[in-house]
C-alpha cells in the first residue's frame, strides 16, 4: 500500500515538473507566438478599415453625381478630407505594422512585408486620387488594398492553426489521463469499501491513496480550465469555431462544484469514510467524462481525427 502511494506521489512530482519545463521551454515560443497572433489582429482591423472607407467612397460617389447645389458640394469635399486623413493613417499604421515584422526576422515574415509593401502602394494610390477627388481611381486601389489585406489575413491565420493544433493536442492528453485518474479513484475507493467491510487494516492504505489522487484531480482540473480559457481567448481570431466551443466547454463546466466535491472527496478519504467518498466519486465521475468530451469535440475541429 505505501509502495503504491509513494508511486503517486511520485507520479504527482513527475507531472508538476513536466509543466514548469514546458513552460520554461516554450516561454520564447509563446512570445513569437503573440506578437503574430497580435500582427493578425492588426490586420484583420486593417481590411475592416479599409472596407468601411471603400463602402464610403462608394456612397460619396453616388451623392456626387445627384448633388447640386455649393452646399452639398461642399459637404462632399469635407467628408472626402476626412476619408483622405483616415487613408494616410492607414498608411501609418502599415508602415508600424511593416515594421513590427522586420523585427522578427524570418522568411515568412520577409515574404509579409514583401506584400504589405504592395498593398501600401495601393492604399498610396487611394489616398492621392482622394486629395485630386478621382473618386473612382480612388476606389479602384482601396478595393486592391483591401483585397491583398484580406489575402495576406487568411496567410497569417493559415500560419498560426499550427499552433493551437499542437495546444489541443496536449490538452486532449491531459483531460484523457484526467479520466484514466478518475477511473483508478473510482477503483481504489471500490477496494477500500471491500476491505472496510472485511474490517482489513488495509482499508486505510487505499483510502490515503484516494486522498492523494483527489488532490492531484483537484490541480489537473484547475490546469486543464486554464488551458481552455487561454487557448480559447487566443484563437478567438485565427480559429474562431475552436474558440467557440472552447468557450462553451468552459461555460458548461462548474468548475467551482467539481473543484469542492474533490476536495470533500479527499477530506472523507483522509478520514476513511469511504462509502460516502465513493458515492460522491460516483456524482464527479461523469463530469469528468463530459469535461473530456467536450474538449475531444473542441479538439476535432482542428485536428479532424
Amino acid at each position: 500500500g505505501r509502495s503504491q502511494q509513494q508511486l503517486n506521489q511520485l507520479d504527482m512530482t513527475e507531472e508538476q515538473d513536466r509543466y514548469e519545463t514546458q513552460s520554461q521551454a516554450s516561454g520564447v515560443q509563446d512570445e513569437q507566438q503573440s506578437e503574430a497572433l497580435q500582427n493578425l489582429n492588426r490586420l484583420k482591423e486593417l481590411a475592416r478599415r479599409q472596407e468601411d472607407l471603400n463602402d464610403r467612397l462608394q456612397e460619396l460617389q453616388t451623392a456626387l453625381n445627384v448633388a447640386q447645389s455649393p452646399e452639398e458640394q461642399e459637404e462632399i469635399e469635407r467628408e472626402l478630407k476626412r476619408l483622405r486623413d483616415e487613408q494616410r493613417r492607414m498608411l501609418e499604421d502599415m508602415d508600424e505594422l511593416n515594421q513590427r515584422l522586420a523585427e522578427n526576422e524570418s522568411p515568412e515574415n520577409a515574404e509579409s512585408m514583401s506584400q504589405l509593401d504592395q498593398i501600401r502602394e495601393q492604399a498610396q494610390k487611394a489616398a492621392e486620387s482622394i486629395e485630386e477627388q478621382e473618386i473612382s481611381d480612388a476606389l479602384a486601389a482601396g478595393s486592391r488594398a483591401q483585397e491583398g489585406l484580406e489575402e495576406m489575413k487568411e496567410d497569417f491565420r493559415q500560419r498560426n492553426s499550427s499552433q493551437f493544433a499542437d495546444a489541443m493536442k496536449e490538452l486532449r492528453q491531459q483531460a484523457r489521463e484526467m479520466s484514466e485518474r478518475q477511473d483508478d479513484l473510482q477503483q481504489r475507493l471500490n477496494q477500500a469499501q471491500g476491505e472496510q467491510q472485511r474490517q482489513s487494516l488495509g482499508a486505510s492504505s487505499q483510502a490515503q491513496e484516494a486522498m492523494t489522487m483527489s488532490e492531484q484531480q483537484q490541480e489537473e482540473l484547475d490546469q486543464i480550465m486554464e488551458d481552455i480559457r487561454r487557448i480559447s481567448d487566443e484563437s478567438e481570431i485565427a480559429e474562431p469555431l475552436l474558440s467557440r466551443q472552447l468557450s462553451e466547454a468552459y461555460r458548461q463546466t462548474d468548475q467551482d462544484q467539481l473543484s469542492e466535491m474533490l476536495e470533500t472527496t479527499r477530506q472523507l478519504s483522509r478520514l476513511n469514510m469511504v462509502d460516502k467518498a465513493a458515492e460522491l466519486e460516483r456524482q464527479i465521475h461523469p463530469e469528468i467524462e463530459s469535461l473530456e468530451e467536450r474538449i475531444d469535440r473542441a479538439a476535432e475541429s482542428i485536428l479532424g481525427d
